[in-house]
């Protein structure tokens, strides 16, 4: 997938994230996603590079797939989206990795909230969420997907549009 690409659609979130969880989750979203001393669910947006704390500033913590993760949710806890930032190269992956680790029944932290003392980062989380939708991926090269969310289940799918001249030989 792109790096410079634009995304149009929403994953609706069943149940809605209550304030709390959605609070937690935008936190998390919305920070840089280093590898840092407290592990992947570290949300401070006020590391620096030199911070005591931060273990490596240009890698992605343990298991995720990039810096940042591209998505944002909305004030009423109801939908994931596109957060309009440039380059969201690993949306896909993002989706996947929110909904596996932090939303579904079953979610990877949730076994994690009841062992380790994560602070208040997973206490948050009720880990009972169903995400569906359709995210609509467009680069400036041409290039088009859909990310389909069914009942938590994702899936990027490449549509093939021919550019004119890849239309015209198909034609003769």
């Amino acid at each position: 997938m792109p790096f410079d690409a634009q995304y149009e659609g929403r994953l609706l979130i069943e149940p809605p994230l209550s304030p709390a969880e959605r609070r937690a989750l935008d936190a998390f979203l919305g920070s840089r996603r280093i590898k840092t001393v407290q592990g992947p669910l570290d949300c401070r947006r006020s590391l620096s590079r030199g911070h005591a704390d931060v273990l490596d500033w240009n890698s992605p913590a343990e298991g995720q797939p990039s810096l940042y993760t591209g998505l944002a949710v909305s004030q009423d806890g109801t939908t994931l989206f596109w957060d309009g930032n440039e380059k969201p190269g690993y949306l896909t992956d993002w989706v996947r990795y929110v909904i596996d680790h932090l939303l579904k029944p079953g979610a990877v932290f949730q076994e994690l909230s009841r062992k380790v003392e994560w602070g208040d980062a997973l206490s948050q989380f009720t880990f009972d969420h169903h995400v569906s939708g359709v995210l609509y991926g467009a680069s400036y090269n041409d290039e088009r997907w859909r990310v389909y969310v069914v009942d938590n289940e994702v899936e990027q799918v490449e549509m093939n549009i021919p550019h004119d001249d890849e239309a015209e030989e198909e034609d003769s």
